[in-house]
């Protein structure tokens, strides 16, 4: 668990959270955990269903993806980045990318489950959520286009 004030403060720093009213920061404060990586861990691999979705709120993570045998960095996360958001969509297919952490790395981590749960209980929170999501899809697709026209 992570504490409130330790949550609330986060928020300010996550784009992501700063789209909640307060009520529905309160729920996802009530559903955060803390989670801590070491320098070269692996947060999760390209296929894994983690079933976690992470907000950063210290260190640098590299999205990496395996191509022909080697590894391509496709985007580096800092401090107000999130990450996991197949987690959240229920990670069928599972991680789209390996995320290492390049140095330590603490977050704040959701339940993929939990919030599927929160959003189909509150619909207004829901969309809110799936628009902060969509907004985070779009920043990886793009981010995978100019690692993609780089290398051609």
């Amino acid at each position: 668990m992570i504490g409130i004030t330790e949550f609330f403060e986060a928020a300010k720093e996550h784009e992501l959270l700063r789209r909640f009213e307060s009520r529905d920061l309160e729920r996802l404060a009530g559903l955060a955990r803390a989670a801590q990586f070491d320098r070269n861990q692996i947060i999760f691999r390209e296929g894994e269903k983690t079933g976690l979705f992470y907000l950063i709120i210290q260190g640098s993570v590299a999205l990496e993806s395996v191509r022909k045998g080697q590894r391509v960095a496709v985007q580096k996360l800092h401090k107000g980045d999130a990450m996991g958001w197949s987690a959240v969509t229920d990670g069928a297919d599972g991680a789209h990318f390996d995320a290492r952490a390049l140095e330590p790395v603490r977050t704040i981590a959701f339940d993929g489950t939990q919030l599927r749960a929160a959003c189909e209980s509150n619909p207004a929170f829901g969309f809110v959520m799936m628009k902060a999501l969509l907004g985070l899809v779009c920043e990886r697709l793009d981010a995978t286009r100019m690692q993609m026209s780089n290398q051609g």
